[in-house]
């Protein structure tokens, strides 16, 4: 997997970075006010490693390019664990030249878009955080109006608490998913890159899980601090505390509860119906608080009809149970409700795990029956039956020179063209 054609080009409000890992294009736009050093590919090796692992493509940048001696001397641990999670990443060699990144000095941030994880993590460590990071490409891709409501929401209560909200652009998301890896899989490199790129000294990663509940996951406090530079210190942060903890000392804080930001379909607003909007609804009520708003009333009902699709989904149900059961107010309904949740993932899982071990020609027969699209963005860091068919399609693809189209809808604030190029 060659790394090369690393570019720095400045308009008159931003600056764009972009850089060509194998044929693909990956870019990044953001304010002038930070400097880049566009000899320092460290960044660049965050964000294709987990790529070439699944390929079992060895990475190699051109000449000019060299990377963190701190960082490349932890790249075989951190292949150790992604290996060990999942048997369909591969060891590979890192070919570059080492050389120690310049300390630009650019104090410390947090990435925060109004979520639960990112307003505690901004919230503990807000008395000595210099910048908060939000981002328009990582989770989805934003147009122009719905991206300025999304920076225009969260900049209140960073500037409530006297920290500078700094926008990214990029088309990571697209990146990612060309490869045929999950989010999941990858989300932790994506913010890791970017805080290299723009050279925080230390950046905080906002841990999704907790301490009692450890499971692979694409930020990890195992991988996240071994990303670690000379430059740039990485802190995996905030797994003392369970979705209910996070909400009680989010509630603390007026501005940050209202501001409070859970749902993928309108950043104006928690629209009371998808399973990021149950999941903080049931953590709210068992917090008994109950003055937020959803644009729908959600009732218990709606709740008993939400799936558990993955194991750090259920750490998270599992979590709200103890809760539940161990909160002043005894919640029946809810308790019940969780129960059953919980119930029919470890049924279904069951089932499929069944499956798996005396019908595998049924298995891949029923994957391969479903359509090409929900089959690419599949690989995750635990392994799934369908792993070697979706590692398949991803090399033929690759082999025959197909051209990905990048989405246009990247929206953006800044005055240069929206293209990476």
């Amino acid at each position: 997997m060659k790394i090369s054609c690393y570019k720095h080009q400045e308009f008159e409000d931003s600056q764009l970075i972009s850089a060509n890992i194998d044929g693909l294009e990956l870019w990044f736009r953001f304010p002038k006010t930070f400097e880049h050093d566009c000899g320092d590919a460290s960044p660049l090796v965050v964000a294709s490693l987990i790529p070439a692992m699944l390929l079992g493509e060895d990475i190699e940048l051109s000449d000019e390019l060299f990377i963190s001696p701190l960082l490349f001397s932890n790249l075989t641990a951190l292949q150790e664990i992604y290996c060990s999670w999942n048997p369909i990443f591969k060891h590979i060699n890192i070919r570059a030249r080492l050389q120690e990144p310049v300390a630009r000095r650019s104090g410390k941030a947090c990435f925060f878009s109004g979520g639960v994880d990112g307003s505690y993590s901004l919230l503990q460590h807000s008395d000595s955080i210099d910048y908060a990071v939000l981002v328009n490409g990582f989770d989805f891709n934003m147009d122009d109006a719905t991206w300025r409501v999304m920076i225009a929401r969260n900049e209140h209560l960073a500037k409530s608490l006297g920290i500078t909200l700094i926008p990214v652009e990029t088309n990571f998301k697209y990146f990612t998913s060309a490869f045929g890896i999950a989010r999941q899989c990858n989300f932790g490199a994506v913010l890791i890159c970017i805080g290299q790129i723009i050279g925080f000294d230390v950046l905080y990663i906002a841990a999704g899980l907790t301490y009692r509940n450890i499971l692979p996951d694409g930020s990890h406090v195992l991988t996240d601090p071994l990303w670690t530079t000379e430059s740039t210190a990485i802190i995996h942060t905030g797994m003392e505390a369970d979705r209910r903890a996070k909400i009680e000392k989010i509630s603390e804080n007026e501005i940050a509860l209202s501001n409070l930001w859970v749902c993928w379909k309108d950043p104006s607003a928690n629209c009371g119906e998808c399973d990021k909007c149950m999941r903080t609804y049931i953590a709210l009520r068992i917090c008994g608080i109950d003055n937020f708003e959803f644009e729908k009333k959600i009732s218990i009902r709606q709740v008993s009809k939400i799936s558990i699709h993955n194991n750090v989904e259920l750490s998270i149900f599992e979590s709200f149970l103890e809760a539940a059961i161990q909160s002043e107010n005894l919640d029946i309904q809810l308790i019940k409700a969780l129960k059953n949740l919980i119930f029919k993932y470890k049924s279904r899982s069951f089932l499929k795990d069944t499956l798996q071990q005396f019908f595998p020609a049924f298995i891949r027969w029923r994957h391969n029956a479903r359509p090409e699209l929900d089959r690419l963005v599949d690989i995750g860091l635990t392994p799934r039956y369908s792993d070697s068919i979706v590692l398949q399609g991803v090399r033929e693809r690759f082999q025959k020179g197909k051209e990905f189209k990048e989405p246009e809808n990247i929206g953006s604030i800044f005055s240069n063209p929206k293209s990476g190029t």
